[in-house]
């Protein structure tokens, strides 16, 4: 839920690696894709897949200030 995610931001934001960019991220099963847009907007460039076609709607709402391009399969 949403305390695993904030603690798992927190280490991200710890991590030394975060000082090196340009950083690309691939998400597997993004799920509503909360996890891709908070690192979109950390900097990383984010490619996020979900199996569930259903998924990919609240993704697209949530990513509206970042560039998104839905890819059918």
């Amino acid at each position: 839920g949403r305390r695993m995610r904030e603690r798992v931001w927190g280490l991200l934001q710890q991590s030394p690696s975060q000082n090196h960019s340009p950083s690309f991220v691939l998400e597997l099963n993004c799920g509503t894709g909360e996890e891709a847009v908070w690192l979109a907007r950390q900097g990383a460039q984010v490619l996020a897949t979900d199996a569930a076609p259903a998924m990919i709607g609240p993704l697209a709402v949530l990513s509206r200030f970042l560039t998104f391009t839905p890819v059918s399969p």
